[in-house]
Parts: structure tokens; sequence; C-alpha cells
């Protein structure tokens, strides 16, 4: 980032979770939310219209750039459309394939609907931009008749320190064989959340003694 450069972040947080690092020029401006009861990851509120009209207005920006098609990033297209902001949209994400955690059956029907909505969406911005060709490609066999910029995020490798797998396994008094998962065991859907403590969370640990067994290491399973 030039030093010169400003940047006005609109983003939803959760007052439980810590606080994210931002550089010296970067000014962020928070929406309370609430996770998903179905996806924690995901964060919702009633749409901050006002704030963001106003703060758009006071201080127009030579730019605006949205990430996701939720809450802030409809709201954000739509006032910068409106003001007359040239808009980047990104497309890093496979929203029909998120159906299920926001209470959506996944059919082939919903999906479609959900990418020509995708469609619809980056029809609107003045430059698409995607992490991946394959992400491209995806928008392109969706009917999107734009191009779409291929802009990767690259990992700087020297920024992390490697693994001292010995000191790891001391620490944490694991075997000689380490099995690492990460991801969800299952799905839940809202009907059965109910359920949680009583079948989720049970499965969970006969899924770790049974890999304990099967494998006769030590296993260390976290569920999110």
């Amino acid at each position: 980032m030039a030093p010169k450069h400003r940047i006005s972040v609109f983003t939803l947080y959760d007052p439980r979770r810590p606080p994210t690092f931002l550089h010296p020029n970067v000014q962020i401006i928070k929406f309370k939310a609430r996770p998903l009861i179905t996806y924690r990851e995901a964060l919702a509120c009633l749409p901050p219209v006002r704030a963001m009209r106003d703060a758009l207005s006071t201080d127009p920006p030579d730019v605006a750039i949205t990430h996701t098609i939720g809450t802030i990033g409809l709201l954000g297209s739509h006032l910068a459309r409106k003001g007359g902001i040239p808009l980047i949209g990104v497309a890093h994400t496979y929203v029909d394939q998120y159906l299920n955690y926001i209470l959506i059956p996944q059919t082939r029907l919903t999906e479609r609907i959900t990418q020509r909505f995708l469609v619809r969406y980056y029809r609107t911005c003045d430059v698409v931009v995607a992490p991946t060709k394959r992400m491209a490609q995806s928008l392109h066999a969706w009917g999107l008749n734009k191009r779409v910029r291929v802009i990767s995020n690259p990992l700087e490798l020297h920024k992390f320190r490697p693994l001292q797998v010995h000191a790891m396994k001391s620490r944490h008094r694991l075997g000689s064989q380490v099995v690492l998962y990460f991801g969800r065991l299952l799905f839940i859907p809202l009907s059965f959340a109910f359920l949680i403590c009583f079948i989720y969370y049970p499965i969970g640990l006969w899924l770790e003694k049974r890999a304990g067994r099967m494998l006769s290491i030590a296993c260390c399973l976290v569920m999110m």
C-alpha cells in the first residue's frame, strides 16, 4: 500500500471475537452483527443504509470494492452505482455451494438461481476480479459475458516459521504418527440445532476414539 493511499473498510463484526490487525492508512467502519445459527463464520445484521450513505457522501472514494454479496456488499454496490463511483467486484466464493447453511434447500434449481444472481450482480460492476482461473471460468460458464481479471492472493512463505514437529508433539503429548483434520464433520440444519449437544459432540467423541483405535495413534479432534 502506497503511503498516500487511504482506505475505508465497511464491515460487520462480532464483539465477541478478537479485533483484527489493520494498516495505519486503513480506516475501519464496523457494524455490529451476530453469527448465523447454522453457519458461525457468517455474520448478519440489518442493512446500515443511513450510516453507509452518510459516510460515502461525506468523503466519496475514488473507487469502491466489494468482496461479498452479503449485507454490506449489496448495499455498498448500490450506493456506489448511485453515486457514480467506479465499482470493482471480487468473486472468490462459490456462493451456490453455501445454500444449506442459510436454510435454503441445495438443489440444481436453487444453485442455478444463485448462479444467475451472481452473474447479474457482477454485470453491474465496472471491473470483475477473481483469485483463480477456475473461478473466472465458472462465472463465464454461468453466463457472465465480460472479462474477469485473475489476480491471485500470494502467500509469502518466508513470513511463516517452519513447523517444529518434535516440539509440537512433545507439547501436545502426541505419538509418532499424527493426522490433522480441518473442517466440519457434518452439516447441522437449523431444525436439528437443538440436538447439537446430544448428537454432534457425541459423534465427534466417538470418531476421535475410533480413529485412535484404528490408527493406533494419539488423536486430537477439534470441532468447529
